[in-house]
């Protein structure tokens, strides 16, 4: 993960509430910052009417 991606994810988490001991953040940042970058493609989905999950509704829909 790079300079830019680190300091990024360092915002969020600061963001977040969450504080961990600036040599950690790394560890972090190369551990799950692929996996937390790419989450932000969930971001620009258009999820529409999927939420609230409703099975009595969702469900009868899927099977037809």
């Amino acid at each position: 993960m790079g300079v830019m991606q680190a300091s990024k994810l360092r915002e969020r988490m600061a963001a977040a509430g969450i504080e961990l001991p600036p040599e950690l953040i790394d560890v972090v940042a190369t551990a799950a910052g692929p996996m937390i970058t790419s989450l932000d493609a969930l971001l620009s989905l258009d999820l529409g009417d999927l939420e609230p999950f409703s099975p009595a509704r969702r469900l009868p829909d899927d099977a037809g």
